[in-house]
């Protein structure tokens, strides 16, 4: 599919070499007798001499490109090794492994689809084979032939199952690669002594509900999936409808989720849920109360298996030998007695248009002996194998020790029989993906508990969602929301309290069983105001926060991140602009995004482009040229300076000027591994050029006011700020006085800077709203979009349009016109809103973030180092080599 032009050239030298000399002229000796003289003739022959010399340079090898789901740095090192084995075993093939986070499938796919560049082989579960093997993109025949060659009776029956081909083109679509099986984990000890019956059949399950259940003493019988917008509710519901013998489609793949055992399993389902914790629960939520000893049973993946066992540093599991005492059980039987186990199985594909036989190869050599072993027990609870001969060896790993040994049995056993709605008869039914995607059925089921729908309402309600997605029409909404919305502000001035409180009025309006209550809260008090919240057990519904704490609360669990990515995509993710959606990936993995982008502003250095076009120097974009200018500039004898930075080392502004130039100089405080490495040389150089450019500003250590009051003063030449300081500079601050006349039409900015080494950066901040865990999670996503949406947004922005630059390019032109815009030159507007696509911050790089970052801005370690270095109290590689220590210390606390 895709070549490394090289050759082998053998290049013939031909050299032709004349050997010509000349005659010897014969002598005639006259003498008595005569004598015959012989003439010597010489002859001359052409010798081809031929010269061969053999250039070999490097040989054509064929790329696989290999985007694997597994993006955990440890199981990248597995992989990137089997690629170094295939590789040598098979020179002419080059491997690239490329991490593509399971989220991101869909848009990838489809980008790489667009621009006819899908990778080789795809890494993917079974959600996505049916619908990318029906539009056409996998190699059926290649597949097929993978597993026949690899030995079709070798694999589980079940894993093979869900890969039949959905289009007739050859028998398999994918090559199972591993699999989980969901279960009910339940205390077998408890049970043991309660003389009850391993929680299987659906009467056992609810006795043994019904009698463990003691909310007084924080103990519940069972723990389900009760959250709406979350698919593992979805997954666990999935196994007891199939166990009541409901499906969404029958065989022939008519929808009949409308069906009467539908919604037995439905009823059955939420009468079980009493005897769960109150609210909303999440698979987060199953694990929490199962480890710490607060329940008898709970539903889960074999992902939980080194959690049970206390293997996982960052949780604590209260009970003592809690795996010993744990039991599985992954088969339900249902009242009428259906019989089915729930599990996901992953797949590896050849795509169309590939290198066949190379990627085949490939897949071949993954599955094949220690190479899947090594595959599978890169996480072995969580990849079960699909190869009968590798559970043995797979077995053995430390982790089932922990537990009874009829564990891996059980495990393994179940691939033979496991069931997925949407895999029936040998057929498949594309549909599924809609049925997961738009997370219907946990809705429906949700509806139920809760009591806003009977099971039959609920039925219904699911079959005609399904029939209108089928049919390509747009989703009917969900009952009209109710509740109380508490959102926590940071937009805390009296006027932009006025036009919160007016847009929750006609929120309210539109919603009358809604109630929004808007809760002022300083942006320095939000660290003490959420960990008071979150002890207390009483979050908001939804916070306004900036990027600066989006990574640590996400980190803590504190964001639902579902609700968040569901608001960002159907609000629309192509109307974001790309930079503002970067910094809102989710650090932990449970969704897309953290939270939802909803204003920004973009630092630069604003500079009297008058004095600048008077002097003929360039505008300050460059190092040389800021240093040019700010020497020409400076007159300390005249109270005027070149440039004014922030110097001051408790303020976050001088952390946020000093970023740029840190960026600009290629400098980060991590690798893209997380590694910590403020100690760089670049680090340090960034430091030595800021430390000389602040002599060319006033004395004493300067804040963001400073920056300000002299250049409003006619006093400098330059000065970074945010975009808040248009209206200061248009005069339109009562408390300012301007004393240069028209400052802002003779002000230019410049948000783009580029050091010395030609790296570039531009500094920006954005700010999200996110649903919290445990919030009313439809009324506060619907709140969310209502703030983004139309005319809502514009009031948002334009609170103060010099501070909140639209993050929705729908909005921008709008926002544009505000009257402020027409103090400065037209192209202000763009040089703002152009910046938020390519904006760069530290701690987000790669589409990676680290939650350390937080701890270097409440430290302040940055700025006390950079003024260390001002001061002459350190050289710039002592400072950097204190700030590291410094940053590693507090990574170990």
């Amino acid at each position: 599919m895709k070549r490394l032009t090289s050759l082998l050239l053998v290049l013939t030298l031909v050299a032709t070499f004349l050997a010509a000399c000349p005659a010897p002229t014969p002598q005639i000796i006259e003498v008595e007798k005569e004598v015959v003289v012989e003439k010597v003739v010489v002859e001359t022959v052409e010798v081809e001499k031929v010269v061969v010399e053999t250039v070999e340079v490097e040989k054509e090898r064929t790329v696989v490109e290999f985007w694997t789901s597994e993006t955990q740095a440890e199981r990248m090192k597995t992989q990137e090794a089997l690629a170094a084995r295939f590789m040598a075993d098979n020179p002419d093939v080059l491997v690239t492994v490329v991490a593509v986070d399971e989220n991101d499938i869909p848009e990838k796919v489809a980008a790489a689809k667009a621009a006819g560049a899908l990778p080789d082989v795809m890494h993917l579960s079974i959600d996505y084979v049916v619908g990318y093997a029906s539009e056409g993109l996998l190699d059926e025949v290649a597949n097929t032939e993978a597993i026949e060659e690899l030995g079709e009776d070798g694999f589980f029956a079940g894993t093979l199952e869900f890969a039949k081909s959905p289009t007739g083109a050859a028998k398999y679509a994918a090559v199972p690669i591993d699999s989980w099986v969901q279960g009910i984990w339940y205390r077998k000890d408890l049970f043991e002594a309660a003389g009850l019956n391993p929680p299987q059949t659906w009467a056992d399950i609810m006795t043994a509900a019904k009698h463990f259940n003691n909310p007084a003493e924080g103990f519940y019988g069972i723990v389900l999936g009760t959250f709406p917008n979350e698919v593992f509710t979805q997954q666990v519901f999935e196994e007891f409808a199939m166990a009541n013998g409901a499906r969404p489609f029958d065989a022939d793949g008519n929808i009949v989720l409308g069906s009467d055992r539908f919604a037995e399993a439905m009823d059955y389902y939420a009468e079980l849920s009493e005897y769960g914790p109150p609210g909303k629960t999440t698979w987060r939520d199953c694990r929490q109360y199962f480890i710490a000893g607060q329940c008898a049973m709970m539903f889960y993946s074999t992902y939980i298996m080194d959690d049970l066992a206390g293997l996982v540093a960052d949780l604590q599991v209260e009970v003592e030998d809690l795996a010993g005492k744990t039991g599985m059980e992954s088969l339900m039987i249902g009242d009428h007695g259906d019989e089915a186990s729930y599990g996901q199985v992953n797949y590896v594909a050849v795509t169309q248009g590939a290198d066949t036989e190379a990627a085949k190869a490939w897949i071949k050599f993954l599955l094949a002996d220690e190479n899947y072993i090594e595959w599978v027990t890169m996480t072995p609870a969580g990849k079960t194998p699909v190869r009968k001969s590798a559970v043995e060896e797979w077995s053995q790993a430390k982790l089932f020790g922990y537990y009874d040994p009829a564990i891996a049995e059980t495990i393994a056993g179940g691939l033979d029989a496991v069931k997925r709605w949407g895999y029936q008869e040998g057929k498949s039914f594309p549909l599924l993906s809609d049925i997961y995607g738009s997370l219907i059925v946990p809705q429906a089921v949700v509806n139920v508990i809760e009591g806003s729908m009977t099971s039959d309402e609920a039925a219904a309600w699911a079959q005609s969602q399904l029939e209108s997605l089928a049919a390509a029409k747009p989703v009917v909404p969900l009952p009209e929301l109710a509740g109380a919305i508490e959102f926590w502000t940071s937009e805390t001035q009296e006027e932009r309290m006025a036009v919160q409180e007016a847009l929750a009025a006609a929120f309210m309006a539109a919603n009358p069983g809604t109630e929004v209550q808007i809760v002022a809260v300083d942006e320095n008090d939000i660290p003490e105001k959420v960990a008071a919240a979150k002890a207390a057990g009483a979050l908001p519904d939804v916070m306004h926060l900036s990027i600066d704490y989006v990574v640590g609360y996400a980190t803590e669990g504190l964001l639902d991140e579902r609700a968040n990515t569901a608001a960002i995509q159907e609000l629309g993710e192509d109307g974001f602009f790309a930079g503002t959606l970067e910094f809102a990936k989710s650090p932990t993995g449970a969704a897309k995004y953290a939270a939802v982008p909803i204003d920004s502003w973009v630092q630069g250095i604003w500079y009297r482009k008058d004095l600048f076009e008077a002097a003929g120097l360039n505008s300050p974009q460059t190092w040389a040229d800021i240093m040019t200018a700010a020497k020409h500039f400076n007159n300390p004898a005249e109270g005027f300076y070149g440039i004014i930075l922030g110097t001051f080392p408790n303020e976050v502004f001088t952390q946020q000027v000093f970023e740029e130039f840190a960026l600009a100089n290629g400098a980060r405080p991590f690798d893209v591994d997380g590694n910590i490495v403020l100690g760089s040389d670049r680090f340090a150089e960034a430091m030595d050029y800021y430390a000389e450019l602040s002599e060319y500003g006033p004395p004493g250590k300067t804040t963001w006011r400073d920056c300000r009051q002299y250049f409003i003063a006619g006093q400098c030449a330059m000065m970074f700020y945010s975009t808040y300081i248009m209206d200061d500079l248009a005069g339109l601050v009562e408390d300012l006085q301007v004393e240069v006349e028209d400052l802002a039409g003779k002000t230019g900015m410049e948000s783009l800077m580029i050091g010395d080494h030609g790296d570039e950066a531009s500094y920006g901040q954005v700010n999200y709203v996110a649903v919290t865990q445990g919030a009313n999670t439809e009324a506060a996503k619907a709140w969310i979009k209502f703030l983004l949406a139309d005319e809502n947004y514009i009031e948002w922005v334009t609170m103060t349009p010099a501070g909140k630059t639209p993050v929705r390019k729908s909005a921008v032109e709008e926002w544009s016109q505000a009257k402020l815009f027409g103090y400065y030159d037209p192209t202000i507007a763009e040089t703002i809103a152009g910046g938020l696509d390519a904006v760069k911050r530290w701690g987000y790089q790669e589409g990676k973030s680290f939650p350390l970052l937080s701890d270097i801005y409440g430290s302040l370690i940055v700025p006390q180092a950079v003024v260390n270095v001002i001061e002459g109290s350190m050289t710039s590689d002592e400072a950097a080599a204190w700030a590291q220590s410094q940053l590693e210390d507090l990574a170990g606390q």
